[in-house]
């Protein structure tokens, strides 16, 4: 009977050739997995590289929908009594009545004055303040944007009307302090005004809306 002797080192071939395909698997199964890994990671790093972006992008958008806009240095009240660069972007006119009246022993005197004023409504320039977040895709949301008053100037003639008591008259200090009392009132109604305030918000979402072109901006 014949046989075949199995010449020395004839199996390696084969087990050097398992090796190879299960180093290949291995290796393709860990590449697999870092994928899968590295994956969330990105996402997540997108994620926080758009929402540190946001404000930038806002301010990217404002410098061009408001370039050639009047820009004003006003020392806002509203804003800590800070010089601030503005915005002016509404502008109204509105009547303002202010009556004083003192009694002293039992006589009372009264004063009204009525003067029409125009005010002037903006944001600021550099939109401090102003919280930018990424919101659905290619959408982001302003959050406290505050529009200011700009200015509260007087116009038109002024009416007063004034009535003594017997004893109880009107001196100038209490004239000179109505005036001033005059001017604090039209800034409160002017900044109590929901209406021209709202006016600025949809003013200035309308002029980033109508410049960009690759994301929409909501209040």
């Amino acid at each position: 009977m014949n046989s075949e002797k199995v010449k020395p080192g004839g199996g390696w071939p084969s087990v050097v050739k398992y090796a190879i395909v299960s180093a290949t698997l291995l290796v393709l199964a860990w590449l697999t997995f870092l994928a899968t890994v590295d994956r969330p990671q990105k996402t997540v790093n997108n994620v926080i590289n758009k929402v540190d972006n946001a404000l930038d992008k806002v301010l990217d958008v404002a410098g061009k929908a408001f370039k050639g806009h009047k820009i004003e240095k006003v020392v806002s009240t509203e804003l800590g009594g800070r010089s601030v660069m503005m915005y002016a972007l509404y502008e109204k006119e509105m009547n303002v009545v202010y009556r004083y009246s003192n009694t002293w022993g039992g006589s009372t005197k009264t004063m009204c004055i009525t003067q029409k004023f125009r005010v002037r409504y903006g944001i600021d320039a550099t939109l401090e303040g102003v919280n930018a977040k990424w919101g659905a895709p290619g959408v982001i949301k302003l959050e406290n944007l505050t529009p200011v008053v700009i200015s509260c100037e007087r116009i038109g003639k002024q009416e007063i009307e004034e009535e003594n008591g017997i004893w109880n008259k009107l001196q100038s200090e209490e004239r000179a302090n109505a005036q001033t009392a005059l001017d604090e009132q039209a800034r409160r109604d002017a900044g109590a005004d929901a209406a021209a305030l709202e006016c600025v918000r949809r003013r200035v979402l309308d002029a980033l809306n109508g410049q960009a072109q690759d994301v929409q901006f909501q209040l």
